[in-house]
């Protein structure tokens, strides 16, 4: 069962402003443990929520939902659809990643994204995406861990100022991205643990 919380209207253009937040979702095979997926999706649909909040507020003309295993995959969604279940899969390619980033780059002044991960990086890789992103000011990118069992340290090094989020300040994580756009409201402080108390009554991923 989809829960009521997951509509895609939280993925359409909420305010007319020229900042797209890139919401990428690790669907590795090592996502599939734990309920990390479970966790991922219910993050993402508090998002869309959250900032629905905002709505008299310029926060992001834009949310792009984005899976990554060997590739980046755009979820193509509108306002009749909901947030599919997320699939686990193969390996987290950050090689993909740093392709998908690149090529905003090339479209747009400023590139934000929050990825959520377990860190289950290739040591290459990671290296070489850390190297490659201290080079672009303009990209600004925040993980949030995800798992009891998640590479923290790898989450830490591939985030901006080695800033990685647990699930719980997930709104905190959202509110500094938001900071080179507006000043956004803090929710209330039960508002996140009220939200996935319901969600969790709803959803049932067996």
């Amino acid at each position: 069962m989809t829960s009521k919380f997951f509509r895609c209207h939280v993925m359409e253009v909420l305010m007319n402003q020229s900042d797209v937040l890139h919401l990428v979702i690790d669907i590795s095979g090592s996502m599939q443990e734990m309920g990390k997926l479970l966790l991922a999706h219910n993050l993402v649909s508090f998002i869309g929520e959250y900032l629905e909040l905002q709505i008299n507020t310029a926060t992001f003309s834009q949310i792009r939902l984005c899976m990554l295993n060997e590739t980046v995959q755009l979820i193509e969604l509108n306002k009749n659809t909901e947030i599919p279940k997320f699939n686990a899969k193969g390996k987290a390619e950050l090689s993909s990643l740093q392709d998908y980033i690149k090529t905003e780059l090339q479209q747009s002044t400023k590139v934000q994204v929050i990825l959520f991960s377990d860190g289950n990086f290739n040591n290459k890789q990671l290296k070489d995406f850390c190297t490659w992103s201290q080079q672009h000011a303009s990209l600004l990118l925040y993980s949030v861990i995800i798992g009891a069992d998640a590479n923290s340290n790898n989450l830490r090094q591939i985030s901006n100022n080695q800033r990685a989020f647990s699930a719980e300040d997930i709104s905190l994580a959202v509110q500094m991205m938001a900071q080179s756009v507006c000043d956004v409201i803090e929710p209330p402080t039960s508002a996140l643990s009220f939200y996935f108390s319901e969600v969790m009554e709803e959803e049932d991923w067996g």
